[in-house]
């Protein structure tokens, strides 16, 4: 269970590293593309 735990505080998926960056330079971004039915960020 202590694994369990660890791992799910540890693993990040990769698609974080293409995020964080659009998040705190481009916020509305995320939101534009959601909006026009675009997944990725870029």
């Amino acid at each position: 269970m202590t694994h369990d735990a660890l791992h799910d505080l540890v693993h990040f998926d990769t698609k974080i590293f293409k995020t964080l960056p659009v998040l705190i330079f481009k916020p509305g971004k995320l939101t534009e593309n959601a909006f026009d039915g675009k997944k990725t960020t870029t």
